[in-house]
């Protein structure tokens, strides 16, 4: 009788990634490598899709070589509501150091770029030693203005002028607030002040002893227990603390009511 011939996919993402197997020593079920595919949780795969040009679209001339194509960073940006413009926005495009700029209007993109350009290199932080180009920059939009970072050059704010279609860059600094260790001028009431802690639970200690050293009561003192809640009806029990569930009692709670709850700080 002959022998029935069988396939059997070796190569999936169920076991998670492997990188180093072969046909012979991979695990089961794991993935190794794939070209132009997207591996899925479920073991599957599925072919990524390809692209293609716009109706209408215009090609821009870069001049990049192969070298700098393997070393370049390139990404898109928005710029919203540009000049405090509702209907205008900007594609922003990084060749590099190189910063290229197009309005994202209906139709075919490519033939709106601008003629200006901004050069990164001409913002390069001091003592960097870092290729140029080589750096993602990261774009924000703020009233109307964009502020772009990389990791490589000073944050710069760029303004746009639809008047003389151009565009003015200015370095910018940024300050972080930092308020630890800031003292109200003013006596705390109380009776009419209420703390609420939400975050990581290995902080709670910390806070609750600052808000007892406040003179807060207990029942002043408000806390999300952080639990990973599953069925949310209580049934599961994954969130329990205590006699409690945090998906049905709280997650908010009292801390005068969870004072001598075990574990539920």
């Amino acid at each position: 009788m002959a022998v029935k011939g069988s396939i059997k996919d070796s190569f999936t993402f169920v076991g998670g990634l492997n990188t180093e197997g072969g046909y012979f020593v991979t695990p089961e079920n794991s993935w190794t490598e794939g070209v132009n595919v997207v591996p899925t949780t479920d073991g599957s795969i599925r072919r990524r899709n390809g692209i293609d040009y716009e109706d209408f679209y215009e090609l821009f001339a870069a001049n990049i070589t192969a070298d700098q194509k393997a070393l370049w960073a390139f990404g898109v940006g928005t710029w919203s509501t540009v000049a405090g413009n509702g209907n205008l926005d900007f594609f922003v495009v990084q060749a590099g150091f190189t910063l290229h700029f197009y309005e994202g209007i209906s139709g075919a993109i490519s033939p709106t770029k601008k003629s200006f350009t901004v050069d990164l290199r001409t913002y390069k932080a001091y003592n960097n030693t870092e290729t140029d180009g080589t750096a993602i920059a990261s774009f924000a939009s703020t009233y109307g203005k964009l502020i772009v970072t990389t990791r490589d050059t000073d944050p710069i704010l760029i303004d746009y002028d639809p008047t003389t279609d151009t565009i003015s860059v200015a370095k910018i600094t940024l300050e972080i607030r930092d308020f630890e260790g800031f003292e109200s001028p003013y006596d705390i009431d109380v009776e009419k002040t209420y703390c609420t802690i939400v975050g990581p639970p290995i902080m709670y200690r910390f806070c609750l002893i600052e808000a007892n050293k406040k003179g807060l009561a207990d029942d002043h003192i408000i806390v999300s227990l952080e639990r990973r809640m599953k069925c949310g009806v209580g049934k599961c029990g994954h969130c329990q603390v205590g006699g409690l569930y945090a998906c049905q009692d709280g997650p908010v709670f009292r801390y005068s009511d969870i004072y001598n709850v075990k574990e539920a700080i």
